[in-house]
């Protein structure tokens, strides 16, 4: 068939209508950069061409179709890299099963997640991929060590964030945690899978949060500051907290607050140290437990609180501490 044949715009598509994918490699490659489906290799690529697909949704945001095979499932087409007729001789069935049917690919977009809310999905065992994604969903620092726990483990999907493209997966322990979706696949090898995210990094609390949406499941409860003053420093930073010496916010390294507001804007919550003083305090730089070795009872009163003053256990009662002297004058009695 000649290049009319090609679509041009998403305004064409119309769903419960078949197309083909075209059966040029080169095109379908730069059409699936330009729409933004992630990561994929040449030869599942390669498996989509000239293949008929019935177009059962439409995404305008991306130019994008979902197709779905003569097999049943599915699968998103950028549409200027699908055709409205092929050439017999240039037609395939379906996909390869290998690299698409058996669930082996990671998903393209959050989109997608809606269908698997309440199902278990497979984290990724590519970890460059899930270091490229973590970076992108700006979901915080963390180690490479801590990543890798992750790797081919089940997750139940609890919550989806549009915002930035993450799912609340629920371990097989119950514990949960924010992951790129397009680091997920629906199934994965039984070799390449996991049970559970290893504990002594993940399940202890020992890992700061990563977004302020876990801030109201600990609205009224207890979080540590992290006890790493250069992440303390950089989140300080960004949620514009203001100027504040090195040592001043080494006073708040390991200290529990109680979280009583919480700030959407900047990403700070408002702690209140068993002292009763409050603090806001950048969330990502707290966690929800920590090493009991690394534990503070509260900030360093010369920093907080007034000069002259010991603050003492009672709720906001105050000692006066200034030494009395003696009058040299003479008492006149009246």
């Amino acid at each position: 068939m000649t290049a009319s044949n090609a679509f041009k715009s998403i305004e064409q598509a119309q769903t419960g209508k078949t197309v083909y994918v075209t059966t040029d490699l080169a095109t379908l490659k730069s059409q699936w950069e330009e729409a933004e489906l992630g990561a994929i290799d040449e030869a599942t690529l390669k498996g989509y061409l000239g293949c008929p697909g019935k177009i059962i949704e439409v995404e305008d945001d991306d130019d994008t179709v979902k197709l779905e095979w003569v097999t049943k499932d599915c699968q998103w087409i950028p549409i200027c890299a699908c055709l409205s007729d092929l050439e017999e001789s240039k037609r395939r069935h379906a996909p390869a099963q290998d690299s698409l049917f058996k669930g082996f690919e990671p998903f393209q977009k959050i989109a997608q997640a809606e269908e698997f809310a309440g199902k278990t999905v497979y984290v990724t065992d590519d970890l460059a991929l899930l270091k490229e994604l973590w970076a992108e969903c700006e979901l915080g620092a963390c180690d490479d060590g801590t990543l890798s726990t992750y790797l081919g483990c089940p997750g139940k999907v609890l919550e989806i964030e549009d915002d930035d493209d993450t799912v609340k997966l629920e371990w097989v322990t119950k514990d949960c945690q924010w992951i790129p979706f397009c680091a997920c696949l629906p199934d994965l090898e039984e070799s390449k899978r996991r049970h559970a995210p290893a504990q002594d990094s993940l399940f202890k609390g020992f890992e700061p949060f990563q977004k302020i949406a876990q801030a109201e499941e600990f609205a009224g409860k207890t979080v540590y500051v992290t006890d790493d003053l250069a992440l303390l420093k950089e989140l300080w930073e960004e949620c514009e907290l203001g100027a504040l010496d090195d040592g001043t916010l080494g006073t708040y390294l390991g200290c529990p607050g109680k979280v009583l507001e919480i700030e959407d804007d900047d990403d700070t919550v408002k702690l209140e140290w068993i002292t009763k003083d409050t603090q806001w305090i950048p969330f990502c730089a707290c966690l929800p437990d920590l090493e009991e070795s690394k534990r503070r009872h509260a900030p360093g009163q010369d920093a907080l609180f007034k000069q002259g003053e010991t603050v003492t256990k009672e709720a906001g009662e105050i000692k006066d501490d200034h030494e009395l002297i003696e009058s040299e004058c003479k008492v006149v009695e009246v």
